[in-house]
């Protein structure tokens, strides 16, 4: 907890100071690339004369069905919606897991009647415990180490609050 919260200390004035900036970095870049808008419109145009020129009569013509998907501001809402509950969850599960301590294993004995299936029992709750471990240490290890490495390189590019350009895990 006192990591997270720190990571959070941490990112906050970052955070705050490249939301900041993000209205006047959308209009730079849509001022840059209008020209490539210009092509991708003659473009499209000239996609639209074609399309005619070789279009079927109306009897043969199939109606096309086309999907649109959500607008950036959606998705990056919706995915820090899915994030904050991801981790709510996580914390939660953490904090009731953390508070039973043995109770599982110790009601598990209280039904198993021979004491061979009994240390039977702990040997795969404990065999259990250290995979977990192990897996969860491994997890942790390459995230730092993925994490670390780009926010190396982000800084080494001269790019502004490299440790926001960090991947985060996906839990």
């Amino acid at each position: 907890m006192t990591g997270l919260v720190y990571g959070v200390l941490r990112l906050a004035e970052p955070a705050a100071e490249w939301s900041t900036k993000v209205p006047v970095a959308l209009h730079t870049v849509e001022y840059k690339i209008q020209a490539v808008k210009k092509s991708m419109q003659d473009v499209t145009k000239a996609t639209e004369l074609l399309s005619k020129a070789t279009a079927l009569d109306e009897a043969t013509k199939v109606q096309q069905v086309e999907v649109k998907g959500d607008a950036w501001p959606v998705k990056v809402f919706s995915l820090t919606g899915d994030l904050m509950m991801g981790l709510a969850t996580t914390v939660m599960l953490l904090c009731v897991l953390l508070s039973s301590g043995d109770l599982f294993l110790q009601k598990l004995l209280k039904v198993l009647p021979h004491l061979s299936e009994k240390k039977h029992a702990v040997d795969i709750v404990r065999n259990i415990e250290d995979q977990l471990f192990l897996y969860l240490f491994t997890v942790t290890g390459i995230n730092l180490a993925l994490g670390t490495a780009v926010g190396i390189a982000m800084h080494l590019l001269g790019m502004p609050n490299p440790i926001l350009w960090a991947p985060w895990p996906d839990c």
